[in-house]
């Protein structure tokens, strides 16, 4: 068998005696789109003074996969947690027109990004006949600062975090809305 290129991850014995393991952590990233009156916005929120990096810059709604949970749930958690929308209200309706939540469309496992986390990108279009209300009041203190559907001709006048400008850009890329204009 040939060489392999890793590090092992490290195992910690708690005081109960259980052995956790300390390894990459996996993100997930939310391309939430509303098509409002035949206008397309992206969910967007601005990071607080209280998020971990990238303060005052804007980025797709994202967390960290939790225990106990599949990426379609934390993808759907994160952007309750940092927006307020609940997206389980669109699943199985016609609102939901295109959905990309049960799988990611996209994973990133390349350890020399975004402090080697393993990134899984979902995304779902719905559509609307308004824009829905958004709050942070779910977040970690002061982790969004303000909150925003960005409509798709203004994505690059924002400041984004992670290179979200171009995970927006990708996923319009791989998707088809033209039928639905």
């Amino acid at each position: 068998m040939g060489k392999f290129n890793n590090r092992p991850n490290t195992p910690h014995k708690l005081n109960d005696g259980r052995i956790i393991w300390e390894s990459r952590s996996v993100a997930v990233v939310a391309c939430v789109f509303a098509l409002c009156d035949k206008e397309l916005y992206v969910l967007s929120g601005k990071r607080g003074k209280g998020a971990f990096d990238s303060n005052g810059k804007w980025n797709l709604p994202c967390g960290y996969l939790d225990f106990d949970e599949d990426g379609k749930e934390a993808v759907m958690r994160e952007v309750y947690e940092e927006t307020g929308l609940d997206l389980s209200q669109y699943l199985g309706t016609h609102q939901l027109v295109i959905n990309n939540l049960d799988n990611p469309w996209f994973v990133n496992t390349q350890p020399t990004e975004n402090r080697q986390n393993v990134a899984l990108r979902y995304g779902c279009v719905i559509k609307v006949h308004k824009l829905p209300e958004l709050t942070n009041e779910h977040s970690e203190l002061d982790e969004v600062e303000s909150l925003e559907w960005i409509h798709e001709d203004f994505i690059e006048d924002y400041d984004w975090a992670f290179e979200h400008s171009k995970v927006i850009k990708k996923y319009l890329d791989i998707i088809d809305i033209t039928h639905l204009l």
